[in-house]
């Protein structure tokens, strides 16, 4: 169904795609199981132009390790945060979702998802898609880095939005991004898992300098 949706609002068809939202709306109904929760939401997302619900739903595929699923929805929210004029956070789901389409060797998926960011002025980095690791702390960009250690230090989205300038939506897409590379649930498993970094990294620095202490002795 989230796909007819898709085919039916590029086709200009909204009330193809308001009755397929609403037949995936009730199946949820009739049987409510998270996947077609999931896929109810994501259509009623699309119809709607809710990006926000769209990367909510992304965040439930992410746990559920539905790739294909997770690289569409990234990608519908990606048209949709470009639309709103939220170039950071379209051009970091629209990565997201190429990853995904990667993963699985989906080529013409990556290529209808380039194509419609196209118009936006959007383009993912093709570079440095593939030589960044996909997972782990040195698969953050420079701006996860930075907003992990602020979810870390045990601020909210309001709050980081705040300090560096940036939409809240743009820096929840960034946590959800975070969350997926480090394969965490929570903002309390990142805060977690940045202190165990924080005194590895002591403990390292530490031994190096008894080490050498020793040595010059």
């Amino acid at each position: 169904m989230p796909d007819l949706v898709r085919l039916a609002l590029a086709a200009g068809d909204t009330g193809t795609a308001r009755a397929a939202a609403e037949a995936a709306e009730a199946d949820a109904a009739n049987d409510p199981v998270p996947v077609l929760t999931a896929a109810a939401r994501r259509c009623r997302a699309q119809l709607d132009d809710d990006p926000a619900g769209l990367l909510a739903v992304a965040d439930y595929y992410r746990q559920a390790t539905r790739k294909v699923d997770l690289a569409a929805t990234l990608e519908e929210a990606a048209v949709r945060l470009a639309a709103d004029g939220d170039v950071p956070a379209a051009r970091a789901a629209l990565t997201d979702a190429v990853r995904g389409y990667q993963d699985v060797g989906a080529s013409w998926d990556i290529r209808r998802a380039d194509s419609r960011l196209r118009p936006y002025g959007i383009r993912r980095g093709s570079r440095s898609l593939r030589r960044r690791p996909t997972t782990g702390w040195e698969a953050l960009t420079t701006a996860e880095q930075r907003i992990a250690q602020l979810v870390a230090e045990g601020k909210s989205n309001p709050d980081i939005a705040t300090e560096l300038f940036l939409s809240r939506r743009t820096v929840y897409t960034h946590v959800s991004n975070i969350l997926r590379k480090l394969d965490l649930h929570s903002r309390i498993e990142i805060a977690r898992d940045a202190a165990q970094r924080t005194n590895l990294a002591a403990s390292m620095r530490a031994a190096g300098s008894d080490m050498f202490g020793s040595a010059s002795s």
